[in-house]
């Protein structure tokens, strides 16, 4: 009876193949499962996004058809948009809001609540309009009571702001006879915890870098533009 000499087991070079391969193996879970964690938390900031958009929609909505006709030109009192902040008083409610950049640089002329919190965007209770008052050149109420306010983009856990908010109303948008007239808003919402991820955008305000722009982070950055057309009805005082 003959005995084999050789010895069952792997060889060094195939121990060295089946690590390699382990190793690729585990890189490529990890890659992918980092890429789709990514996507998820992406898709969770566009979801929470579209929401607000969605809530503020309704609430501008009910409230420009609820207020008076009012003019939006460089003497109104009820529509300022400024560099850094804006105001829109419609009679019950008033919106009050920051611009992202002078938020991330810290703008010492940001409109802040009575706490020194600074304001995003605020649904205020202002059946007077008072937030829109001045005296010259300068608002009479520089901060929000923030018993009277909603602070609208709290209700995200991401770090969002308002990019750009403008109200038009051409001149053929107002009816003579029955003095309605129609308005447009428009309102871009993004991220705001990296700025460099955003780019100026001539349309609305920002918009976030594309791959192979310096700066560019599609896995985080959100820019949504959202807009609405309102009809205020009723008579001018």
């Amino acid at each position: 009876m003959s005995r084999s000499t050789k010895n069952a087991g792997f060889t060094i070079i195939e121990m060295v193949l089946a690590m390699a391969f382990l190793a690729f193996l585990l890189l490529a879970i990890a890659l992918i499962t980092m890429q789709i964690t990514r996507q998820y938390n992406h898709g969770l900031i566009v979801k929470d996004i579209n929401q607000l958009s969605r809530s503020l929609s309704d609430d501008l909505t009910r409230d420009i058809t609820a207020s008076r006709p009012f003019a939006i030109d460089a003497d109104s009192t009820q529509y300022y948009n400024g560099s850094v902040s804006g105001r829109l008083c419609l009679g019950d409610y008033s919106y009050v809001w920051n611009y992202g950049t002078p938020i991330s640089t810290g703008d010492n002329t940001l409109v802040k609540y009575d706490d020194g919190t600074v304001v995003r965007l605020a649904r205020i209770n202002d059946k007077t309009k008072r937030y829109c008052l001045k005296s010259g050149s300068d608002f009479v109420v520089t901060s929000v009571k923030k018993a009277d306010a909603v602070e609208l983009l709290d209700q995200s856990d991401h770090d969002l702001a308002v990019d750009y908010f403008q109200v038009y109303s051409a001149d053929s948008a107002s009816d003579t006879y029955t003095d309605e007239r129609l308005y447009t808003v428009d309102v871009t919402i993004s991220t705001n915890s990296d700025r460099n991820a955003l780019t100026t955008d001539d349309y609305q305000g920002y918009r976030c870098k594309i791959d192979g722009e310096a700066g560019a982070d599609p896995n985080y950055c959100v820019s949504q533009v959202f807009s609405l057309t309102a009809r205020a009805q009723h008579k001018l005082e």
